[in-house]
């Protein structure tokens, strides 16, 4: 399944008819599970991708082999110290 490059606006509560841009981060596991998290304000960093990764994570009983691009969160010297800690 192709996921959009860019985030189409949503409906946000408040004034009828205004629509606002929310950040999403999603992963789909190979039996079809999709785990997602929103995020309304501000952009995406390492803190958030961080998050993300973590919530991602908890629980999980089996490795995860996470695909990402090149982006500046995901290549940060915090997401890498943080990658390396789970070695």
């Amino acid at each position: 399944m192709a996921m959009p490059l860019a985030c189409p606006p949503i409906a946000m509560p408040g004034a009828p008819g205004v629509k606002k841009r929310a950040k999403r981060r999603s992963a789909i596991s190979s039996r079809g599970q999709m785990r997602f998290m929103s995020k309304q304000k501000g952009g995406v960093n390492a803190a958030v991708f961080i998050e993300f990764v973590t919530r991602l994570i908890a629980g999980a009983k089996r490795e995860i082999f996470l695909i990402v691009d090149c982006g500046p969160a995901h290549i940060a010297k915090k997401t890498r110290a943080f990658v390396e800690s789970l070695k």
